[in-house]
């Protein structure tokens, strides 16, 4: 006995529909609910065509060039009515719209029939000659021109064989329709495969491709039946081997000779996971969930929703002017809110946080139904500013001195700070975000300040930069000395642990000769400063040197506002630092390589005129960026690589100081911030992967000398050139730089997602090319590296004399800066208009040393103070937590660290 996929009934034969108003033209397919029509829908037409009949409507059309405001095609925007009122349900209406427009339909004829057949489960009717005129987005394949007449006469004499079969929807007439036309698709294949030098056959190959995907999800839509439906496994199981299987090895088949051909594509799905995928289906069990596969996301519950979600596959291929899109006048509307709300000057928050507090919902109570945010349509929608709020939620203590840099790990778990605290080595606390912000680890080993703190992308390690030419590097979860640091918080209190660092390095100062002089420094060698150019440089025999930044002496040079001023500056350094022969280059700044070929590595930058590359792994420095520029010693002159400029400089355009770095996300480009008003933008992705730099230190140490290694610096990577691709030219001194977090902002855009993505700004591209800069001239600036673009500026903050950092927040839509009044500054980053001015760092304390204290007894410790040194007002660094959106942190000269929310009123 035949085994049948689903009985045919009389309501699903187009015939019977037919009947009821028979169709003047039995050519063109039409869909059912254009064709049921009452009587009274008939009378509802004909009172609609007194009022505006179909003739009128074109000769209108023809009036203004089928334009409706000079803009739209009025023929699509009729789809789009037609479709919506289907959408919601009114029928009548559609249907009359439709007869009043002349006929316009939404769905093409080969559409029409072929989501006919998928929902009358006449999976037997669909065939390659049907597939072959489905209208795809980048055309329907050509069997004529591919000169398949053939294959064509074969498909038609299927066809006319099915035919006298009279529709019987049975497993055996399926199989032998899909035998047939396996070989339909295997044959076309193959001839496709012969003809790919000739013109356009690429562009059908592609077309191929896509038509066999179809060919795939009806096959598996006959196969999910059988199982679900039918509960027929043995069938199943015949159905999986026979067809299904085959279909998918041909789909592979095509992806790899697209692949060989150079044109790699991104599928929504791949044949390797859908084979899984319809296995599990048959090795799991019915109702369980084993290979972490739920079968609702594979057989939508019942018979109707899984052919539903078939058409909605197809419909992703098909051509949207012969197929209107689901939902599409939501989605437009969608826009055109974001779009104006893109223009309110406090709109910036918008984007995500109704999303976010769906989340918090549902995480509270995931059964409770949620309230929609309900837009007015009937008029503009803008925002009320005063929903938006900054809040102090704590200020964090411990430190008892000023608090130089923070820096949130990359998942958003831990808190590091940085403090001037000269009567410690333990300047260093990491902080558990997770825990109310109790101090997790004490890192000791810093005599001198830190400069610079970093994470590695995995949030284990930590580098630390003191003043001095040591950097030191961190396990941040191994055991130590336990302190009493933390309040006894009962069970939920932490015992911070007091640690060494596990690893520790210099820079080695290699420098055997003094570079030459050109003739401009030997008549003024005498002297330790002077100029030359467009930037104020210092010289002296051994490397130049720079002011230190203590809390005396820690200020830029605020003489002159341009560093092109012949004005010279002193500048005062401590002995025990001093650059010669016998000293290394000092530490200053420091950030990790972010992808997993490169894990391990990270970027040292120094004023004394270098950049290393050190990896942990090996513990040893295995790139100098300074040897690049060779001596020539019979010119006198420097050979540098660069793309930028020419290749041969004077002495004084020799390695720049660094005073900043960054790599960007990606692992392509590094960043460096020079003292000489210039950001020097470098190309590093030919810099070798983890695997090549093992494979290069097991050469060298078969073929390389102890003696020759010295004499390299211990350098693997003596012989690599990093070409510059970019400068810009600031012309004014700089204290940081900034990049966004594109590890953990959304980089796809999804219409069905609630406001989820700013249209306007939510380019990945664009923002991954971004780059904030502060200039101690009160100013702050926005470029795009890549193409040497400056953006947008922020005002507001005070910036003079210290160092002051800025960073990017919420979803990179803010840019927030401390400043030297100890008030944190945020604004909208595309509009550059202030959102909020915090009063959060003062001169005053509330204790040397306890427990953190929340807002709401902030005002109860105000008296106390303990400590008689005297603290300034600057707001020295904000920072963002990577994955709290809403979440930021400041620390000031106070000593103190405040943690922030955004909230919505």
């Amino acid at each position: 006995m035949a085994r049948t996929l689903r009985p045919p009934t009389a309501e699903s034969k187009v015939s019977n529909v037919t009947n009821s108003n028979p169709n003047p033209n039995p050519n063109v397919f039409v869909p059912s609910y254009t064709t049921a029509v009452t009587e009274r829908q008939k009378k509802l037409k004909e009172s609609s065509r007194g009022l505006t009949s179909s003739s009128s409507l074109h000769n209108a059309s023809n009036s203004n060039n089928g334009l409706i405001g000079g803009t739209f095609d009025k023929v699509q925007m009729t789809k789009l009515l037609i479709h919506t009122l289907h959408e919601l349900g009114y029928e009548n209406s559609s249907i009359c719209l439709q007869e009043e427009s002349g006929g316009i339909q939404v769905e093409s004829t080969v559409v029409q029939k072929i989501f006919k057949y998928i929902r009358d489960g006449s999976f037997f009717d669909i065939t390659l000659e049907l597939l072959s005129k489905l209208p795809l987005k980048n055309g329907n394949l050509n069997l004529e021109s591919l000169n398949c007449h053939t294959l064509l006469d074969q498909s038609e004499e299927n066809v006319n064989n099915k035919n006298t079969q009279n529709h019987s929807a049975t497993l055996d007439h399926t199989i032998s329709t899909m035998t047939i036309q396996l070989q339909l698709f295997e044959s076309l294949f193959e001839k496709i495969a012969g003809m790919l030098r000739r013109p356009g056959v690429l562009e059908q190959l592609d077309t191929f491709r896509q038509i066999l995907e179809i060919m795939v999800l009806v096959n598996k839509q006959v196969f999910l039946e059988l199982v679900f439906q039918s509960s027929d496994p043995t069938g199943a199981v015949f159905y999986l081997r026979a067809f299904l299987r085959k279909f998918i090895h041909l789909w592979d088949s095509v992806l790899l000779l697209q692949n060989d051909i150079g044109l790699n594509l991104e599928t929504d799905f791949t044949p390797e996971q859908l084979l899984r995928e319809m296995s599990s289906v048959l090795t799991s069990p019915l109702n369980g969930n084993d290979n972490n596969t739920p079968f609702h996301t594979i057989w939508h519950d019942s018979l109707k929703n899984s052919r539903e979600f078939l058409i909605d596959q197809i419909s992703r291929y098909i051509d949207p002017n012969d197929l209107v899109p689901k939902g599409r006048l939501v989605a437009l509307l969608k826009q055109a809110i974001k779009y104006q709300r893109s223009k309110d000057l406090f709109s910036v928050l918008n984007g995500n946080d109704n999303n976010q507090q769906e989340e918090q919902d549902e995480e509270q109570d995931t059964d409770m139904e949620k309230t929609p945010k309900i837009f007015n349509l009937l008029q503009d929608n803008t925002t009320d500013f005063n929903e938006i709020n900054f809040i102090e939620e704590k200020t964090l203590v411990q430190n008892t001195d000023e608090i130089w840099y923070l820096q949130f790990s990359p998942d958003g778990k831990y808190l590091a700070s940085a403090s001037a605290d000269s009567t410690t080595d333990r300047k260093i606390l990491i902080y558990d975000v997770e825990n109310d912000f109790q101090v997790y680890k004490i890192l000791a080993g810093n005599k001198q300040c830190v400069l610079y703190l970093s994470f590695s992308p995995d949030s284990k390690y930590l580098v630390s930069c003191p003043f001095n030419e040591s950097a030191n590097i961190y396990d941040i979860h191994i055991k130590g000395e336990p302190s009493n640091i933390n309040p006894e918080i009962g069970d939920s209190g932490i015992i911070a642990e007091i640690i060494q660092p596990i690893d520790s390095f210099h820079i080695p100062n290699i420098l055997n000769q003094e570079p030459p002089m050109s003739p401009s420094e030997s008549s003024e060698s005498s002297l330790e400063n002077t100029t030359s150019g467009n930037a104020t440089v210092m010289l002296s025999r051994t490397l130049p040197l720079i002011g230190s930044r203590t809390r005396s002496n820690r200020t830029h040079n605020n003489s002159s506002n341009n560093p092109s001023s012949s004005t010279t500056h002193n500048v005062t350094r401590d002995p025990y630092v001093e650059i010669g022969k016998g000293n290394s280059p000092r530490t200053w700044c420091c950030d990790w390589f972010h992808t997993a070929d490169h894990y391990g590595k990270f970027a040292v930058g120094s004023p004394d005129r270098e950049v290393v590359v050190y990896d942990i792994n090996m513990r040893q420095i295995i790139y100098r960026m300074a040897s690049s520029i060779a001596f020539d010693s019979e010119t006198n002159e420097i050979n540098t690589h660069s793309t930028t400029s020419s290749s041969v400089f004077t002495f004084m355009d020799q390695f720049p100081r660094i005073h900043d770095l960054k790599i960007s996300y990606d692992d392509k480009y590094m960043i460096l911030m020079t003292h000489q008003g210039n950001i020097d933008v470098y190309d590093i992705s030919s810099f070798p992967t983890n695997e090549t730099v093992t494979k290069l230190a097991e050469s060298n140490l078969s073929t390389m000398t102890s003696e020759e290694a010295h004499q390299r610096g211990h350098v693997l990577l003596d012989e690599l050139i990093l070409p510059k691709i970019q400068q810009l030219t600031i012309n004014k001194n700089m204290t940081c730089i900034s990049l966004p977090d594109i590890r953990n902002t959304r980089l796809d855009y999804d219409m069905d997602d609630e406001m989820n993505d700013d249209v306007a700004e939510g380019s990945e591209e664009g923002l991954a090319n971004l780059l904030i800069v502060n200039l101690p001239f009160n100013e702050i600036q926005l470029w795009d590296y890549k193409e040497n673009l400056l953006i947008q500026k922020y005002m507001g903050q005070r910036q003079e004399q210290f160092i002051i950092r800025s960073c990017f927040g919420y979803d990179n839509k803010l840019v927030a800066s401390g400043s030297e009044d100890g008030k944190v500054y945020i604004w909208d980053r595309v509009k550059g208009n202030i959102l909020g001015v915090l009063s959060g760092h003062n001169k005053e304390r509330l204790s040397s040393f306890g427990n953190n204290v929340s807002r709401a007894s902030h005002s109860s410790h105000s008296n106390n103070t303990s400590n008689d040194k005297k603290f300034g007002m600057n707001c020295n660094t904000v920072v963002w937590n990577p994955r709290d959106k809403s979440l930021f942190a400041s620390g000031g000269d106070d000593g103190y660290i405040k943690i922030w929310r955004v909230v919505r009123d």
